[in-house]
C-alpha cells in the first residue's frame, strides 16, 4: 500500500515492527519506561475513536499545547488518523499567543497539557467562539468546569474509544485520506511579526523521508533523543523520520544537568538540536577544564589549538571543505597538504588525551550517527571544534514553510561550511532583487520550490501571495549562495540586513556569529540601523567573566557594577576588537564602534523564539534606551 499520509508511516512501521521500542519516557524514579510500537499504534486508534466520540470529524482543527513527551505522538497521530488538522503550540504560550493561535484557525477541540495551560486556553476563549471540548493530558482529582465547554480527560478519552472502537473503526480510518490534504497549521514563531499559521500537507512532511534516510543515520532499533519543542516543523520532521525507521524516541530536557545523564542513559545514535544547545555544551566543556586549571587546561587548550588547524587543512585536503571557485579545487589541497601532514602525530595524541574523554560523555552510540543541528546557524569554531573532537554534528537549513528541511549535510561525508545539498525532491535557485536567477558562487535570496512547500498561510492572502510566486516558488528572505559543487552557504537573513548612512549593507549574524566565538560572550546582537557605524549588545558570560575578574583581583559587589568598571569595559572592547577586524576578514565598515554589556541572559518567550532565535522586533523595544545609549551624539 502507497504511504499517502502521515500516520500511515505509523501504521506501516507497527505491521513490520510490533515488538521495536517506539518511545521511552521518564517516571517518577526517573527512569526510562519504554513503550512498544504495537503500544504506540493501539494507543493512537484509541485515541483517535475516541476523539471521533466526541464529535471531532475529518476537517477539524485541534490545538494541541504541549511540550515533549509520549502523549504528544498518540495525540498528533490519533488526530490525523481521522483526518483532523493539529494546530500545536508549546505549554510556554502566552495568553496572547494562543488568543491569535486558536481564535485564527478557528479550533473545536483544543489538547492541554496541564491545568495551568488550561487556565491560559479559558482565558483566551471569549475570542474563540468555536470551541467545544478540552482535553486535559495530566490527571486531576477534579474536572474544572467551565459553562459551555466540556472538559474530557485524557484516560477517559481513551476509555472512551476502546468502548466505541468497533463503532467508529479508527482502523478503518486511518486507511483514508490523499497526501494532499492539510495535515497541520503550524503558526511561525514570530520572530518578524505577528505569527502566520504555515499549512503544510501530508505530502509536504512525506517527500522528505526517503531523502533523510540517505543523509541521517538512524535504523530500525536504533535510538533519537527528543530535546526541541514537539511542536516545531524541524523536530517533527525528526519523529516522522524516526518512527518511519522504528527508531525509539527519548524523551528528555535541554538542560545540561538533566540531558547528560539522560545522554549516558539511552546512548542515542541521532540527537536533533539547535546551535544553542551545542554552544552550551561548548561552554561546559571549556569551562569545567578552566576550573581544572594546571597543566589539564594547557593540554585541553593546545590540543584545540592542534587539532582544529589540522581539522580543517584535513577537510581541505580530501574535498571536504566548501569551494566557491574552481580554482580551489587545486588550492585547498596544496595548501592543506604540509599542515596535514606535520600535524598529524600531535592530532594523534592529543586525541589520546583528551577528546577521547570528551567524546565518552554522548554515549557508546553517538560515534555511529551524530548530531543534527538545525534552525539556526552554527557558529564556524563550534562546528569546527566538534569536528576535531570527532564528534559528527551536521547542520542543516530549512524553515517551516518548507516542511522544514530545505538541506542537510550527509553524515557519512558533510561538506564543512555549508548546510549541505538541496534535497532531490525540491529545487533551489538563488535570485537577485528582481527575481533573477544568479550564477553559482553569487549572493542573493534563496528561492525554494517542489513538494515539502506548503499550501500558504491559514487565513490570510496578502501574505501569502507575497511569499509565494505564481509558479510556486517560495521566497524564504535568506541570503546565500550555491558552491561550485551545489552545496548551500548561508550568509544572513533579507530583514536583518542593516543600512548604514554611508549606503553599506550589512549582515548581522555572521559578526554576531564571530562576537560568539568568546568565551566571555554567550549572545551578541549587532544594531546600527541608519547610524553612522554599528554597535552591539553583548551578554557577558557570567562564569567566564566572574573568574577572570577574580584572576585579575578586582573587587565588585554585583555583575551589574562590575561591566561597567574600566577594566571590563577595556577587556571587551579588546575582544572585539581581535574578532572584529580586518585580519578576520571585516571591512572597514563592519567595525563595531561601541557595545553594551548585558548580565541578563536572554529567555525564551522574550528575546528568544520557541527555537531560541533572537527576536530583533521584541529586543528593539526592550532595550531600546541601551540602543539610543550606543548612538548618542551619532549626527
Amino acid at each position: 500500500m502507497k504511504i499517502e499520509t502521515v500516520p500511515q508511516i505509523l501504521r506501516t512501521t507497527f505491521l513490520k515492527y510490533p515488538k521495536y521500542v517506539a518511545q521511552q519516557y521518564k517516571n517518577e524514579n526517573k527512569d526510562f519506561v519504554p513503550i512498544t510500537y504495537e503500544q504506540l499504534y493501539n494507543t493512537v486508534l484509541q485515541f483517535a475513536s475516541g476523539l471521533m466520540s466526541s464529535g471531532c470529524m475529518r476537517g477539524d482543527k485541534v490545538g494541541v499545547i504541549m511540550d515533549n513527551r509520549p502523549e504528544w505522538l498518540v495525540c498528533t497521530f490519533g488526530i490525523l488518523t481521522v483526518g483532523g488538522l493539529d494546530v500545536p503550540r508549546g505549554t510556554d504560550s502566552t495568553v496572547a499567543d494562543l488568543t491569535h493561535i486558536l481564535s485564527i484557525s478557528g479550533c473545536k477541540i483544543v489538547i492541554a497539557e496541564n491545568k495551568n495551560t488550561f487556565s491560559k486556553i479559558i482565558q483566551a476563549r471569549e475570542s474563540c467562539p468555536l470551541l467545544e471540548t478540552i482535553i486535559l493530558i495530566d490527571k486531576v482529582e477534579e474536572l474544572p468546569e467551565v459553562a459551555g465547554i466540556k472538559v474530557l480527560q485524557y484516560h477517559d478519552l481513551l476509555e472512551l474509544g476502546k468502548l466505541d472502537f468497533e463503532k467508529n473503526a479508527p482502523d478503518k480510518e486511518i486507511l483514508k485520506g490523499s497526501s494532499e490534504d492539510i495535515a497541520t497549521i503550524i503558526f511561525t514563531s514570530g520572530t518578524t511579526g505577528l505569527p502566520k499559521g504555515v499549512m503544510l500537507r501530508h505530502k509536504n512532511f512525506l517527500a522528505q523521508i526517503p531523502e533523510l534516510r540517505k543523509i541521517i543515520l538512524i535504523s530500525p532499533g536504533r535510538s533519537c533523543i527528543s530535546v526541541l519543542p514537539v511542536w516545531h516543523s524541524f523536530e517533527r520532521e525528526c519523529e516522522f523520520l524516526c518512527v518511519s525507521e522504528a527508531t525509539t524516541i527519548n524523551y528528555s530536557q535541554p538542560i545540561s544537568s538533566v540531558l547528560l545523564p539522560d545522554i549516558q542513559k539511552v546512548s542515542p545514535f541521532v540527537f536533533p538540536s539547535v546551535p544553542r544547545i551545542w554552544e552550551a555544551v561548548y561552554d561546559a566543556i571549556f569551562k569545567l577544564m578552566k576550573k581544572e586549571g594546571g597543566l589539564k587546561y594547557k593540554i585541553f587548550k593546545a590540543a584545540v589549538a592542534v587539532c582544529t588547524v589540522w581539522k580543517e587543512n584535513q577537510l581541505k585536503l580530501v574535498g571536504r571543505w566548501l569551494k566557491v571557485k574552481k580554482s580551489e579545487n587545486i588550492t585547498h589541497p596544496l595548501s592543506a597538504l604540509l599542515p596535514t601532514i606535520l600535524l598529524f602525530p600531535l592530532h594523534i595524541l592529543f586525541d589520546l588525551l583528551v577528546f577521547r574523554t570528551i567524546r565518552k560523555k554522548l554515549g557508546s552510540n553517538f560515534k555511529y550517527g551524530g548530531g543534527v543541528s538545525g534552525g539556526a546557524g552554527l557558529p564556524r569554531n563550534i562546528d569546527i571544534f566538534y569536528a576535531a573532537a570527532g564528534i559528527n554534528v551536521v547542520e542543516g537549513y530549512g524553515l517551516t514553510e518548507t516542511a522544514p528541511v530545505i538541506c542537510c549535510r550527509d553524515m557519512r561525508r558533510p561538506i564543512f561550511g555549508t548546510v549541505g545539498t538541496p534535497l532531490p525532491c525540491l529545487k533551489v535557485k538563488i535570485v537577485d532583487k528582481n527575481g533573477k536567477e544568479l550564477p553559482q558562487g553569487s549572493e542573493g535570496e534563496i528561492w525554494v520550490s517542489g513538494d515539502t512547500v506548503m499550501a500558504g498561510y491559514y487565513n490570510n492572502e496578502v501574505d501569502t501571495k507575497t511569499a509565494l510566486t505564481d509558479d510556486g516558488w517560495f521566497k524564504t528572505g535568506d541570503i546565500g549562495l550555491l558552491t561550485i559543487n551545489g552545496e548551500l552557504v548561508l550568509r544572513g537573513r533579507l530583514k536583518d540586513t542593516i543600512v548604514l548612512r554611508g549606503g553599506e549593507n550589512i549582515e548581522p549574524v555572521p559578526l554576531e556569529m564571530k562576537l560568539q566565538e568568546s568565551q566571555f560572550i554567550t549572545t551578541a546582537v549587532v544594531v546600527g540601523q541608519d547610524q553612522r557605524n554599528l554597535g552591539a549588545l553583548l551578554v557577558v558570560d557570567e562564569v567566564s567573566l566572574t573568574q577572570w575578574l577574580k584572576e585579575q583581583h578586582i573587587d565588585y559587589t554585583s555583575l551589574e557594577e562590575a561591566v561597567l568598571l574600566d577594566t571590563v569595559q577595556s577587556f571587551y572592547a579588546n575582544e572585539i576588537r581581535n574578532l572584529i577586524s580586518a585580519k578576520t576578514g571585516f571591512k572597514s565598515f563592519e567595525m563595531i564602534a561601541k557595545f553594551k554589556l548585558l548580565t541578563k541572559k536572554f529567555e525564551q518567550g522574550v528575546e528568544l523564539s520557541a527555537k531560541a532565535e533572537i527576536m530583533r522586533q521584541k529586543i528593539a523595544v526592550i532595550y531600546e534606551k541601551e540602543i539610543n545609549d550606543l548612538f548618542v551624539g551619532n549626527i
